[in-house]
Parts: C-alpha cells; structure tokens; sequence
C-alpha cells in the first residue's frame, strides 16, 4: 500500500496504540493459569489472527522487526536438508549492553538466554 510521497504504508492494524504499551508474548511458550487468563490469551490469539499478515522473503532479503511494535512469527515448513532451507538470522539492537550481562559470557556480546518450562 503506497502512502504520501511514495512512502510505504502497512496495511495491519495495530490491536491498540500507546507509546508506551509493551507485549511479551509467545504462543509457544505461553500457557494460561486460570479460567480469566484462559479466556483472556484466546482473546489475545483472535485479535492477532484478525490483523496477521504475511510476508514472503526472498534469496537475500532482509526484514527487520522492532519487537515492542510488532508481534511476529515464523510459519512452519518441512526441511530438505538439501543446502536451500530457510535460514534464519536473529539480532538484537539494544540501548544499552550491561542489561544482558546476567545471559552473556565475560567479553561476549552474545546473549545466551536460558528458557524453563514453568509447570
């Protein structure tokens, strides 16, 4: 969807808008504990499908997300293991470094963030 002076426009809808909303969600990692939270994550689950859109990549395509706009995902496939699977790059931008160090080694700049299964 082209927008003024060629800009491009998204066609999603946000679920709601405040600049300083934040959702963590995962799908996957996520179970409710509660009839409410039940009722509450499926609302969740439906306001999402009512918006999502998808995006096809190509060879060398890039697509950055900012995680406190978006709520995104990856759809499933099944691998060849043939040399041409999807392959995935994940990268973070932070402000500031030192709120990872508790998940990164002395000297790294890679976070190694260890997820439990709360049961």
């Amino acid at each position: 969807m082209q927008g003024t002076k060629g800009e491009r426009k998204s066609a999603a809808r946000p679920l709601w808008q405040s600049p300083r909303s934040v959702l963590n969600y995962d799908e996957d990692l996520m179970t409710a504990m509660t009839p409410a939270a039940e009722e509450a994550l499926n609302a969740l689950q439906a306001a999402i499908a009512l918006v999502y859109r998808g995006v096809k990549l190509d060879t060398g395509d890039l697509l950055c997300i900012d995680n406190r706009r978006t709520v995104h995902g990856r759809s499933s496939f099944t691998p060849r293991y043939d040399g041409f699977d999807r392959w995935l790059q994940r990268s973070f931008v932070v402000r500031d470094l030192g709120l990872s160090a508790v998940d990164r080694q002395p000297g790294e700049r890679i976070i190694r963030t260890q997820f439990e299964a709360i049961e």
